[in-house]
């Protein structure tokens, strides 16, 4: 729901949550809508994803929280308290996302945006 909240354009959060998901999903794979969120992002941001990218779309959470750091003092709940954090604003803007591998906890750019960022985030630096 706080990711929906913070699209450029508000997405509708009453659905079912496979809905919402599929719906950000289309909506975050438009490339005006990402390049107006992109245009937001802080440099540090931005860079943050670069690293992501460039090591092939995952990245391990201790190496990337050792660069960036984590959201883990954030309240998950976005709809009260948005993040500050690097990671905590490219997770709640849909850009960034934790899982595992192998049982590694990792930080990965969701694959449908790997292709569409990097032109977006050149020339920014």
């Amino acid at each position: 729901i706080g990711t929906a909240r913070a699209m450029p354009t508000p997405r509708k959060y009453n659905v079912r949550k496979a809905i919402l998901i599929q719906d950000l999903v289309e909506y975050l794979s438009n490339p005006e809508v990402l390049q107006e969120i992109v245009k937001r992002l802080s440099e540090e941001e931005r860079q943050a994803l670069r690293d992501v990218l460039e090591a092939g779309g995952t990245m391990d959470w201790e190496k990337f929280t050792g660069r960036y750091g984590d959201d883990l003092d954030e309240s998950p709940y976005w709809d009260y308290h948005e993040p500050e954090t690097v990671m905590g604003r490219l997770r709640m803007l849909g850009l960034l996302s934790e899982g595992t591998v192998d049982d590694q906890l990792i930080v990965l750019v969701p694959y449908e945006l790997r292709e569409l960022l990097p032109p977006l985030l050149e020339g920014k630096r």
